[in-house]
């Protein structure tokens, strides 16, 4: 049994109730705080509140100090404190009132992690279930916060009063979007937004296509190397009789020609 459920069940035990109705809270607590829209999940133990605020871890937990700036009248953070009037942001109180719990209610020496912590800590570099720790007891040691009303309140409304404090009646709207979340994730459903199309049959012809024909291959026809052709010499006397015959057509020819035809001396 790891630390964090041992304290768990010490509490559960204390208020006579059920430990996996603080474990619910809790998870829906962090999952909430902790959500990532783009990844679509939370309980995200290194979680940066976004904007540039305070909050860090699962819970965001808000590290450095409070003070009011004197020139605009608003609420603003430091990490260090620099001032009397510097009022320490919940991580640092979480811190101390689980050294409390450990020290004053179950009288022991809390655990070398623990101590070991810096006043100024950064949520965000510790394990989740370190947060968790942390949460449960400074729950456990904060003035009104009871885990016993998880018996008969909502956790949005539980959320509301003692951890957010605000119980903005918008921020609980959002929060039960996250928890219902937080169930389908747990159960291995989606999410809204996240359920799947469902994949529709293909469509189906009213009629059958031919089938299509296979083309046949083309017939080449055998490539036939040229014959070589025998050259016929003519010698060169009878060459020269053949050009003195046709010297003698050609004249007669030219003589009818000149003459006329016979039709023509008619």
């Amino acid at each position: 049994m790891s630390e964090t459920q041992r304290i768990l069940e010490l509490l559960a035990k204390e208020k006579n109730m059920d430990p996996r109705l603080i474990e619910d809270a809790m998870n829906k607590i962090g999952f909430h705080e902790s959500w990532d829209k783009k990844e679509r999940t939370g309980n995200i133990a290194n979680r940066i509140q976004q904007g540039g605020g305070p909050g860090r871890g699962a819970f965001q937990y808000e590290i450095g100090y409070s003070y009011i700036d004197p020139k605009t009248g608003t609420k603003k953070w430091r990490i260090n404190k620099e001032a009397d009037t510097d009022q320490p942001n919940s991580a640092i109180v979480a811190r101390q009132r689980a050294l409390n719990y450990y020290e004053k209610v179950l009288g022991e020496d809390p655990p070398e992690w623990l101590v070991g912590l810096p006043e100024n800590f950064n949520p965000a570099e510790l394990p989740l279930d370190r947060q968790q720790l942390l949460f449960l007891t400074d729950h456990r040691m904060r003035k009104g916060s009871d885990f016993k009303k998880l018996e008969s309140m909502d956790v949005d409304h539980w959320w509301g009063l003692y951890h957010q404090t605000e119980n903005d009646p918008d921020k609980r709207k959002n929060f039960r979007t996250h928890a219902s979340l937080y169930e389908d994730e747990l159960k291995g459903g989606p999410g809204f937004e996240d359920i799947p199309v469902p994949i529709q049959e293909p469509g189906r012809l009213d009629f059958e296509l031919p089938p299509v024909q296979q083309r046949p291959e083309p017939v080449v026809p055998p490539i036939v190397e040229p014959q070589p052709v025998q050259e016929e010499i003519v010698p060169l006397e009878e060459l020269q009789g053949k050009k003195t015959e046709l010297e003698s057509e050609f004249d007669k020819i030219d003589s009818i020609l000149l003459q006329g035809t016979p039709y023509e001396r008619r």
